[in-house]
This record gives C-alpha cells, structure tokens and sequence, in this order.
C-alpha cells in the first residue's frame, strides 16, 4: 500500500496551486490489477456498473462492489490499461541488467534530467491488457480477496499491485503531469461530477458544487530496487512518519479511530518525487490538498462517507458508480427499489462551517438540528469529512437524516461547544432521483376493507 504525505508545510497555498493546475499530489490508494479474458464481463457481473466497453487505455469509470442488502463494500475507480509484468523481486534489489541495457538505448531517466525541466514521459514496458482498481489504501487486499472467491471458472485473476503508484491533479495540470512521468502506465480521469451513462442523481441545484472539479492523475510503476522513502519537504527536509497533523496520527499511534475514521490515512509510504516525476513547473503538494478540494466538490470517498449502512444512494453516486438499466448484480434490489419508491434513509450534504480560523469538528462529530434556543435540539448526522478551504473556509461533508429541512441551519460538535452550519445540497431532501417515475408505484391505492354484514 501507498500512503502519501499530507501537507508540505503551507496546505492553503497547496490547494490553490492544485486548483489552478500548476501542482500534483501522491495520493493514499492502492491498485489491484484485474487480468484475464473474462475480466470486463466479470467486473460488469459482480459490480454497480457496466464494464464491457471498458477496453481503451486510459478510459476510465467509478465503479462500486455492493453486498446483498446494497451497502457498499468497495469504491474503486476502473482504468484499462496495458499494464507491466511486476518489477521481479517485488520493490527490493536492483535490476542492473534492465538499467544497463536501458542505458545502452540511450534512454535517460527523470531524475538525471536538469532540475526543473520538462522530460518526455516514457512508457512502463508493454504488458498484459487489464483493468486496474484504484482504491483507498489498505483496501486492495481485501477487493482481490472478493474478486477471486467469486470469478468461478472464469479466466479472471485479481492481485494487487505494490510496484504500481497513484498521483493526481486537476485541471490543465492533469496532462503536464503526464508529460513529465517516469514509467507511465496509464492516465486517469474522475468522471464526478458529470452523469455517467446509465447514471442519474439526486442533485436539484443549478450548479454543482463540483463544477471546476476535474479531476485526473497517472498511474507509475516503480523500477526493480525502488523502495518507498519517506516525501521530502519544499525545503528538502525530511518528513517524519506521523508528523505531519490530520487524521494519520490516531492511524499511525494506535489510537482507536473515531467514528468514521476507521479508515483513516497513515503517513508517508510512496516514492521520492525525483525518482519517478521531473515536475517541471509543477509543485508538489500532500494529499490534505486533494482531500480540501475533494469535500469542497461535494465528492464521496469510501474511507469517510461509507459505513456499514451506506447506499449510492445516499451519497448521489448513482451520477458515476451505478448503470441504472445493466443486469442482475449484489445489491441490485435496494437500488432499484430505493430509486423507485424514493426516501433514501440518509442524505450526503456539504456543510459551510461559520469559523474561519475556529476548531475544525473532528471526523465523527454529531451534527443536529437546534431547537429553540438550544443548538443542540436533535442529533440529525454525522460528520465523515472535514477541511479548512482556501476560499471558503472551514467546510465538511456530513451524512444527515432524510427529513431534516433543506433550509435549516445546523450545528456542529466541537471540543469547546458548538459551531453552527449552513447547507448545501448535494441530494434531494425528497429522495428523488432524475431516473425516479413521475409517479411514486402504488401511489393512490388504497387497502381495501372487507366489508361486515
């Protein structure tokens, strides 16, 4: 698993950056390659989303792994790729004979380009047709372990790949990226918070908050004797594993999570920059920036908003993680019942927090609704991600009872008392979706009565 440094010491002016695409960032995730002929029916069976046209290097698409009942076990984001033979000897001993001959080529790397410099990306060596999972770290394990309990007699075989890195950017920044990446593999692209086909949403609005969201990054493998050192600062000064502040800490002290947390981001584990990315005018930036922008989008991640009781449905991820219209599939009837009837138990909001420079509310704080003069009325939610934005403030994500008012302003849960919240809607207070019928099943019905004589 690859695990990312959080910030560099300026995480405002980080997000700026990345927002304006002139940065990128490693991010926590782990990459499970899925390989075999019958990889696309398969993934497209077991899985929200249809796979089978899935086949065109670098095409990407959101994908959910849902369990009989509906609630999510995995979130992955699928990218076909012609991905490389892992490094031999995993990430320990040197590969002398494959650098000398790429030597020999005249083949140079990044790292020995002039500094600051824009170098040719160059191709990880061709390899076997698959689809690649990009998940939270520490999940990778346990999809291929799913994965390959269910193929049958399917040629299918799922494994993680350690040897395989994940960075992102946003914007322009999503292809100077790619022009200066050693041992490219693939791209990718987030299709959030556009509608996928087969998709719909819950989203009412004018504009989504997620609009400028445009997401992507690369997908680099690591060379035979890489290891996975610990970030360095802007200054050149070494990160500490833990030091950096943010939810890692609990993670990397042992410390029970809160709730929510339980998947919470650990310190550094990924490749030095130089090593594998000459950035050019690019600045690196930790992933506290990816995740700011991330909540300000409105975005779902699997280690905050997913608990053992969430749906796509309450997080408005029918827009890119369900095909409303495939075939049979785990989870199936709750979707399409849900859809149909309406009334999701839950609803994913953003919340825009009054303090600019307050407490931020911890993942896990209770949200409620404030009766009378009391801001503590009524539990209503929880918060499952929180960030200090460099535009808009303190923000966060919160899952919230279907009936609380659309309108109503909110509290938080803080150490020192309570912070009070507005909304914005990232779902349907009503629990209707674009693809819901213009009339509710059953609707006007009414019980009929024996009748007495």
């Amino acid at each position: 698993m690859a695990f990312a440094p959080e910030h560099f010491g300026n995480p405002l002016r980080e997000q700026a950056l990345l927002a304006q695409g002139q940065a990128w960032a490693w991010l926590s995730r782990d990459v499970v390659e899925v390989s075999g002929a019958d990889r696309l029916g398969y993934l497209t069976t077991v899985s929200s989303q249809v796979l089978t046209d899935l086949e065109n290097d670098g095409q990407s698409r959101q994908v959910l792994f849902l369990d009989a009942n509906g609630h999510i076990l995995y979130a992955a984001l699928a990218v076909s790729a012609l991905v490389p033979a892992p490094v031999s000897g995993g990430l320990s001993g040197a590969d002398d004979a494959a650098r000398t001959a790429a030597a020999a080529a005249g083949q140079t790397s990044a790292s020995s380009a002039t500094p600051g410099a824009s170098v040719p990306a160059e191709k990880a060596a061709p390899g076997e047709q698959s689809v690649l999972l990009l998940v939270d770290a520490g999940c990778g394990d346990g999809l291929a372990q799913l994965l390959n309990s269910r193929r049958f007699m399917l040629r299918v075989q799922a494994q993680v790949r350690p040897d395989l890195q994940v960075a992102g950017a946003i914007g322009d920044g999503v292809q100077k990226l790619a022009d200066v990446v050693k041992n490219l593999v693939t791209t990718w692209h987030d299709p959030w918070p556009g509608i996928t086909p087969g998709g719909s949403t819950y989203f009412t609005g004018a504009r989504h908050p997620g609009a400028n969201y445009r997401a992507g990054g690369v997908v680099v493998a690591l060379e035979a004797g890489q290891t996975a050192p610990g970030q360095k600062q802007a200054s050149g000064q070494e990160i500490t594993p833990g030091q950096a502040p943010g939810p890692s800490q609990a993670a990397a002290s042992g410390q029970e999570a809160a709730p929510g947390q339980e998947h919470a981001l650990a310190p550094s584990q990924a490749p030095a920059a130089g090593e594998l990315i000459q950035a050019g005018d690019l600045t690196q930036v930790g992933e506290l920036a990816w995740e700011a922008l991330r909540i300000e989008a409105g975005l779902p991640r699997w280690a905050r908003e997913v608990d053992a009781r969430a749906i796509p449905n309450e997080l408005d991820w029918l827009r890119t993680g369900v095909h409303l219209n495939k075939g049979c599939y785990p989870g199936q009837e709750t979707i399409a019942r849900t859809v149909n009837l309406g009334r999701p138990p839950r609803r994913l909001v953003q919340l825009q927090l009054a303090g600019w420079q307050g407490q931020l509310p911890e993942v896990g704080a209770r949200v409620y609704l404030p009766v009378g003069d009391n801001p503590a009325g009524k539990v209503v939610g929880t918060i499952t991600s929180v960030a200090r934005h460099w535009e808009l403030g303190n923000i966060a994500l919160a899952l919230v009872r279907r009936g609380v008012p659309a309108q109503a302003e909110l509290a938080v849960d803080l150490e020192a008392g309570y912070e009070s919240a507005s909304q914005e809607l990232l779902v349907d207070p009503a629990g209707k979706a674009e693809a819901s019928p213009s009339q509710r099943p059953g609707l006007g019905l009414k019980r009929l009565r024996p009748e007495h004589g």
